[in-house]
């Protein structure tokens, strides 16, 4: 194929994304711009695309999220962001695609660059347009004032700036945004200095040229510079500053005698080192850990901790098959608050937002990618230290992945909103390197091996089986309680599962218990299903070996408490709820259902119970 087919390619990539991020509900009809060139590429070389050293990850991710929908409560959410999980792919083949073209000629300007520094500025440049549509819609009254100054100045420059139609993006969306376009900008910078290093003494139009792709350059780089700074998103902020302390540290390592083998091991040992150290703060001095995360933007009235605590224990509900796609606010609220109303939308954790909506084996499978791509960079750093760049597109790519997982650990840009649709770009960027050093086979095959391996054990050992079932009985709990909400008709918990079927729950739960019958996620749940329907010797009986199970689970301990005060056993009971973060009145909404049933003799256990 011809090297500017690669840029058709991209363009119809990005044209099915920006359809699926513009218009959710719109559904498979982008597939036909995206897959396109798809077709022209089979019937000229006999395979639809390059194969790239992702192929398997990207198939398992995929099929995890058609699965994922079978498995939600609300299909036409769920299909929504299976679509843009579709544009995603297409999005990463894209620039793939791009990236592989050595020469790619660029119509109108007449210059020919490589395929890796097109890509670059494409994201450069998506960069900016966020960057000037954020600072043209962002209402700067709607969130907390974190700092003073900067609000100021945000309001300010909005006066100047035209105001434009449409939605108003986040500003944790958008720091993350842009704290992953920055690294392409910045290296467009750095690449353009060079140039011009080279030019000096040459034709007065070369070096007009490059001057001009300089200016360009810092530009973009300034505004989206600008735009991160105002969205005041500290997580964001965090993460681009720790990718480029780790640039700057790898470049001032390799002005001494370390060779770049060298290198790679120390810089991997450092990180190990900061992990640990981090490990041990949080173990040492948990105040301090919790405080500071707390701190950072997400928090609410939930400590950020207890919140990735909950998450986790809702995690280990769905461990292969997910809980559904775009279902969190609600499995979150009713599981692990036991409140009827919607939280949070997200985990404020990139993985955990995974694990939860599409199975625990999902989130591995995009840290495996994320290897990947750290192998890629590698292999890109010493196949291109003859050209002098050391890999410098990939070295892009490779920070804007940092800051994506980095910035995932305290928020989620990217799993967590329509922006999902970026989730796999800078892993094209390292995709030639990976096919001249002959790794895409090898890749492929450990991550099916992975797979594989993943199948065998679930399906050989008694306790993963148990939980395979418990996950299955989950499933179909949500999707029986959860259809029926609709706002802002709010019906109580225990209301809907007396008049909803949870019989196929319960039958998959029993199944999990005779396998297994300490499994944590059946306990629980149908301890849970107990105390709706007024059996409260078995919800006594069920949740005693959930909280066996997960002592420190805070929904456990409150339901288990719940079970013992309504048998009689008030004094142990108000001991567990005195343990329990009420901050969501979660202990008023159990009392307001026995006083709906009229059951006046537990309603008093339980206010004699009450926490003081």
């Amino acid at each position: 194929m011809p090297s500017w087919f690669a840029l058709i390619e991209l363009v119809t990539a990005a044209t099915a994304s920006a359809l699926w991020y513009l218009f959710p509900g719109l559904g498979p009809s982008p597939l036909l711009i995206g897959l396109a060139p798809w077709v022209l590429r089979l019937l000229r070389t006999g395979r639809p695309f390059r194969l790239t050293g992702f192929e398997m990850a990207l198939a398992l991710f995929l099929l995890s999220a058609g699965a994922s929908v079978w498995a939600a409560y609300d299909r036409t959410a769920a299909w929504a962001k299976f679509w843009q999980i579709v544009g995603a792919v297409l999005l990463f083949y894209g620039f793939a695609a791009v990236a592989e073209e050595e020469r790619l000629v660029v119509r109108g300007a007449g210059i020919s660059r490589r395929g890796l520094e097109v890509g670059s500025w494409a994201l450069a440049g998506f960069g900016a347009v966020v960057a000037l549509y954020f600072l043209s819609t962002h209402d700067w009254d709607r969130f907390d004032v974190k700092i003073a100054p900067l609000i100021a100045a945000g309001r300010a420059l909005q006066r100047v700036l035209p105001g434009l139609p449409g939605h108003r993006l986040h500003p944790n969306v958008v720091g993350g945004l842009l704290a992953m376009a920055a690294p392409f900008a910045a290296a467009l910078v750095i690449n353009g200095r060079r140039r011009w290093a080279v030019t000096i003494g040459g034709e007065g139009g070369d070096r007009q040229r490059v001057r001009l792709e300089m200016a360009v350059a810092a530009l973009l780089l300034g505004v989206i510079l600008l735009a991160l700074l105002l969205t005041v998103d500290r997580g964001a902020w965090l993460a681009l500053i720790a990718a480029a302390l780790a640039s700057a540290l790898w470049r001032l390592l390799g002005r001494t005698a370390i060779r770049p083998g060298q290198r790679f091991w120390l810089m991997a040992g450092l990180l190990l080192i900061l992990v640990l150290a981090a490990v041990g703060v949080v173990w040492m001095r948990p105040d301090l850990a919790l405080a500071a995360l707390d701190r950072l933007p997400g928090g609410s009235d939930l400590a950020r901790l207890a919140l990735y605590r909950d998450s986790l224990v809702l995690a280990g509900d769905y461990p292969f098959a997910g809980a559904g796609l775009n279902g969190y606010t609600m499995l979150y609220s009713t599981y692990q608050l036991l409140i009827h109303v919607g939280f949070s939308v997200h985990a404020h954790n990139l993985l955990l937002d995974v694990a939860i909506e599409q199975g625990m084996a999902t989130a591995g499978v995009l840290v495996a990618m994320w290897v990947g791509m750290v192998i890629g960079w590698k292999l890109e750093v010493e196949s291109s230290r003859e050209e002098g760049d050391e890999g410098l597109w990939a070295g892009a790519a490779l920070l804007a992945l940092v800051t994506i997982a980095l910035h995932g650990m305290v928020d989620d840009a990217f799993y967590g909103s329509r922006a999902v649709i970026l989730l796999f770009v800078p892993l094209a960027f390292v995709a030639p390197a990976l096919r001249r050093a002959g790794w895409v086979r090898r890749l492929n095959l450990a991550v099916a091996a992975l797979a594989l391996a993943v199948l065998v054990l679930a399906a050989l050992v008694p306790a993963l089986r148990a939980d395979a079932l418990a996950n299955l009985g989950a499933v179909e709990q949500g999707r029986g309680e959860l259809s029926v909400y609709d706002w802002p008709e709010w019906r109580l918990q225990d209301e809907v599962r007396r008049q909803v079927d949870l019989d196929p729950a319960l039958a998959h739960y029993e199944q999990a218990l005779a396998l297994d019958d300490g499994d944590f996620t059946a306990n629980r749940r149908m301890g849970q299903i107990a105390l709706s329907l007024g059996d409260y010797g078995e919800a006594l009986r069920y949740l005693q070996r959930a909280h066996a199970s997960v002592p420190w689970d805070s929904a456990t301990r409150q339901l288990y408490g719940e079970a013992l005060i309504a048998n009689g056993r008030v004094e142990e009971g108000a001991a567990l709820w005195a343990t329990v973060n009420n901050g969501q009145d979660q202990i008023a909404a159990r009392l307001f259902w026995y006083e709906y049933i009229g059951d006046e003799e537990r309603l008093a256990a339980m206010q004699r119970a009450l926490p003081r």
